[in-house]
């Protein structure tokens, strides 16, 4: 996503209602979700364009709620090394059970 493309996102977020910010977030966190529950549940074939697209909308979401809440790139991070790190340590512990 480019600097410019942000800036839009960041700009409709101070457009627009609260909660139809948090409330578009959601919904396309649930289309991801669903489309990933279904390619396992349906037996059918994964529409890998289609579940790109769904994660592409649900990035743009987070530039969005990152916006609202006052993330800071900085701040995620921070989150995004404490929680990989988290990842590496129970690694043994998932690969039991086929997780990794």
């Amino acid at each position: 996503m480019t600097t410019a493309e942000e800036r839009y996102i960041k700009e409709l977020v101070h457009s627009n209602d609260r909660r139809f910010v948090i409330l578009k977030a959601a919904e396309e966190c649930n289309e991801l979700a669903t489309i990933l529950i279904q390619s396992v549940t349906k037996l059918q074939n994964e529409d890998v364009n289609c579940i790109a697209n769904e994660i592409s909308d649900v990035e743009i979401q987070l530039v969005a709620l990152k916006e609202l809440y006052g993330i800071t790139n900085a701040s995620m991070d921070r989150r995004h090394s404490d929680k990989i790190s988290k990842l590496i340590s129970y690694k043994s512990k998932l690969a039991n059970f086929g997780q990794i």
